[in-house]
């Protein structure tokens, strides 16, 4: 079975549904485990719209079944000389959803595991969806005990001391790669794992105004 982590759904007023959620599919929390996912409606016009707005950035396209991938250059455009690209963002189109990540790998884990995510995530958002009003913009819900947060500890200092060793680091990223170990070095994980549970939210608008709600447990 798959453990989802957090989920954050939302409805903004943008083509083609207005609808979007976001998914943590790693316990360690690994940002290349992101997975942003937006509702459509016609994929061909989704396509056409995509290969308009993004143009040279789309480095490549392919088919499988229903499915069509795009690998996104964010460092340059293809076929600019003297450009290197190793910053891409991968996107996986369907008939109903577009998704993305950093990772392809982490494109088709979540294409694979649809229908399992669907059912992980159903029941908490349910309940966290009776709290609030009948018509909202947004829901958010994260679930803390499905977090390793030895893993997430050992993967934040990772990436701290990655950013510090980039040849274009900054000052202020060296010094967060000292600092960042340290602070993590003598913090216990079962703290976290103790005292945080879930977490939920939505945002809604009504005669009064906005609101935003969210209560952690």
């Amino acid at each position: 079975d798959r453990d989802v982590t957090g989920v954050q759904t939302c409805a903004l007023p943008i083509f083609p549904t207005g609808e979007f959620t976001t998914m943590q599919l790693s316990p360690s929390l690994d940002p290349d485990k992101s997975i942003y996912v937006f509702g459509i409606t016609k994929k061909p016009e989704m396509l056409k719209v995509m290969r308009t707005l993004l143009g040279e950035q789309i480095t490549s396209e392919r088919a499988e079944g229903d499915t069509t991938f795009l690998k996104i250059s964010l460092s340059g455009k293809q076929g600019a000389k003297g450009v290197a690209q190793w910053n891409f963002y991968h996107l996986a189109v369907t008939p109903n959803f577009i998704y993305g990540a950093p990772k392809l790998e982490s494109v088709k884990e979540a294409l694979a595991g649809r229908e399992t995510m669907s059912a992980a995530v159903l029941t908490p958002l349910q309940a966290a969806r009776a709290e609030y009003p009948a018509k909202i913009n947004g829901l958010y819900y994260f679930d803390f005990s499905k977090v390793d947060w030895a893993g997430a500890k050992a993967h934040w200092i990772e990436e701290a001391q990655k950013a510090a060793a980039k040849p274009n680091a900054t000052a202020a990223q060296k010094a967060a790669a000292v600092k960042t170990p340290h602070l993590l070095a003598d913090a216990n994980p079962q703290v976290f794992q103790r005292h945080l549970h879930e977490m939920a939210g939505a945002s809604w608008k009504d005669e009064k105004g906005v609101h935003f709600d969210q209560w952690l447990q």
